[in-house]
């Protein structure tokens, strides 16, 4: 046999080697999500602001506000030693350092609802739904930003107001903003939220409400000493004739009556989840 023919042979057969192996790598991955085909229909939208609401549930980062809201208050101490979970020590006699863990996964854990929100706020628009839930789901997504950013400031005071997803530089690297800006745009979110949220859910318990925007806004009024306009958000809520003080207290700790009429924003939980301590 001619050796030059079986050399072209060879090349030709290596070449269409290289080619299908170029095509094999070339294929799309059809089980990912990216920007591209995400934010595109109403069950997109709806997984979306789901992923809002995960960073709301109690997390094992999320469960640490009771250290915050209670331990670092009067309400509670820590108890142990001293080496018995230290950052909550250090916490507890207000000694603030970037290295305690306790303010590390909190700071990393709300600003990362933060992401998810401005993400599906950012391509809101280009999703393909009925626009009265297009509208409720753009109002939780406000809802729940303002809900992370309260937590935030008043935890850490000036932060970095992020209102964009990180998609570039100028969205990534911004500096803090000053205490009364961070409350203004709390208050923006939940006007806007309030404006376009359902009285009682549709999509079902746990979820914001018209009620839980303007409770959320009466109480942000509420820790900047603006008392008439507390009065008024308070009376905005009061106005919707849904919600009341349980006669019984105890009832706001009991699995039978969860949901009750004092319950504004409640979220829902599976039992036997993570954490287990203080998880009231």
């Amino acid at each position: 046999m001619d050796m030059k023919y079986i050399y072209r042979t060879c090349i030709i057969l290596i070449a269409l080697s290289f080619s299908s192996c170029a095509d094999f790598l070339d294929e799309s991955l059809e089980g990912t999500y990216s920007n591209e085909n995400f934010y595109k229909t109403e069950e997109h939208a709806l997984l979306a602001i789901t992923g809002v609401y995960n960073i709301a549930s109690f997390t094992s980062t999320n469960n640490a506000l009771w250290v915050f809201g209670d331990v670092v208050s009067d309400d509670a101490v820590k108890g142990g030693g001293a080496g018995d979970q230290n950052d909550i020590q250090f916490l507890d006699e207000f000694n603030y350092s970037r290295n305690n863990g306790f303010l590390e996964k909190v700071w990393k854990h709300y600003y990362e609802g933060i992401t998810r929100a401005n993400y599906l706020l950012y391509y809101a628009e280009g999703i393909e739904m009925d626009d009265n839930r297009k509208a409720i789901v753009i109002a939780e997504a406000k809802f729940l930003r303002a809900y992370f950013y309260f937590q935030l400031v008043n935890i850490f005071g000036e932060i970095p107001l992020k209102l964009s997803p990180p998609l570039n530089l100028d969205a990534i690297n911004v500096g803090k903003s000053s205490v009364a800006s961070i409350y203004n745009q709390i208050e923006n979110d939940l006007i806007e939220a309030a404006a376009a949220l359902e009285s009682e859910s549709t999509f079902g318990i746990g979820r914001a409400t018209k009620g839980a925007a303007l409770g959320l806004l009466a109480k942000a009024h509420l820790y900047q000493g603006e008392w008439q306009l507390t009065l008024e958000a308070i009376s905005d809520l009061d106005a919707l004739g849904l919600y009341a003080l349980e006669s019984v207290y105890k009832n706001n700790f009991i699995d039978s009556t969860q949901n009750n009429a004092e319950s504004i924003f409640e979220i829902q939980h599976l039992s036997g989840s993570t954490p287990k301590l203080g998880s009231h």
